[in-house]
């Protein structure tokens, strides 16, 4: 934990963590666990946005900074005010965007899904906001932490909320 602030109201779930857009992020060790979701998983959390940044912010982070490893959930990734996800295997990256624009002081219910052989999904308060048919695998080589508001712990910091993270071992649909 490097600086978030552990809430106790205006959360879903009864706590959330904060974070200052500056400086706040929370490093998740590398497990094996992690690891062995290379061809299948789905990342869940509730988001909340306290302003809206000039630049691109991670909420989700597990690539580190190379950008073409792993999965980052980021906003501003696809454009102002807008969510998006990124996959990658090591040495090709993809990309799902929302196209609605979030709004702040606002939470967002969102689910990254990635599977192979059928893509990856990003759904936004239960809706699908963007899919794309890949075939790949998350590079399974990864060294990287996972952290939650920023991107490798230096750059990116979300500012905000980030509440009831959670990480699956399959690719949920709509209605899960």
């Amino acid at each position: 934990l490097s600086g978030a602030t552990l809430n106790t109201t205006n959360c879903v779930t009864g706590k959330c963590y904060s974070f200052n857009g500056v400086s706040n992020y929370i490093n998740i060790t590398n497990t094996t666990s992690i690891k062995s979701l290379n061809k299948t998983g789905s990342l869940e959390a509730w988001i909340y946005l306290n302003s809206q940044p000039a630049s691109l912010t991670t909420i989700f982070d597990y690539a580190g900074t190379s950008g073409i490893s792993g999965l980052v959930l980021l906003y501003n990734a696809c454009g102002t005010n807008k969510l998006g996800i990124q996959v990658g295997n090591g040495s090709v990256a993809y990309e799902g965007c929302d196209t609605t624009a979030l709004s702040t002081n606002q939470w967002y219910h969102v689910v990254g899904t990635w599977d192979y052989g059928n893509g990856i999904n990003l759904y936004v308060n239960g809706q699908n906001k963007a899919s794309r048919g890949v075939n790949f695998a998350l590079n399974p080589y990864l060294t990287s932490n996972v952290l939650l508001g920023s991107n490798g712990g230096t750059i990116r910091f979300w500012n905000g909320s980030i509440d009831n993270v959670r990480i699956y071992n399959k690719a949920l649909t709509a209605n899960e």
